[in-house]
């Protein structure tokens, strides 16, 4: 079996991602790895004019950091010391295999779902995605 040294374990705020950051905190106990936390904001630029763009991006980005800190916080609490935590802007599955190809990850410890399923049903699931698309293998936790 393949030696794991870094595991990423992308969260959204849903019940499967906590349970997919529990399985990554048990993982790397295990395998003495070094685990990141990873969320991704969604990029709707697109979607809205600039002024009302950069606000709520600045909302979302300080939610989701915070976020991103109790989730820290609740790795630590668990007795694991070596989670740092990344807040990136964009498609989140497409950010998620970037960051795990560009940051040598050995595994993803993905949610099996985190989106409302008619939006799921409409885009393809990220970790299904995920799956497919990463150089790394990849546990999918329900």
């Amino acid at each position: 079996m393949k030696e794991i040294k870094r595991i990423l374990a992308p969260v959204d705020g849903s019940t499967p991602a906590k349970a997919a950051l529990e399985a990554a905190v048990d993982l790397a106990q295990h395998h003495g790895a070094d685990l990141t936390i990873l969320n991704v904001i969604d990029d709707f630029g697109a979607y809205t004019d600039a002024s009302d763009y950069t606000k709520l991006s600045d909302i979302l980005y300080d939610k989701n950091r915070i976020k991103l800190e109790e989730d820290e916080a609740y790795v630590k609490s668990l007795g694991f010391d070596r989670a740092e935590i990344k807040l990136l802007r964009g498609e989140a599955k497409d950010e998620i295999v970037s960051y795990a190809e560009a940051n040598d990850i050995d595994l993803i410890v993905v949610g099996s779902t985190g989106k409302g399923s008619i939006r799921r049903a409409l885009l393809g699931s990220v970790s299904s995605y995920i799956v497919r698309h990463a150089h790394c293998d990849v546990l999918v936790v329900r």
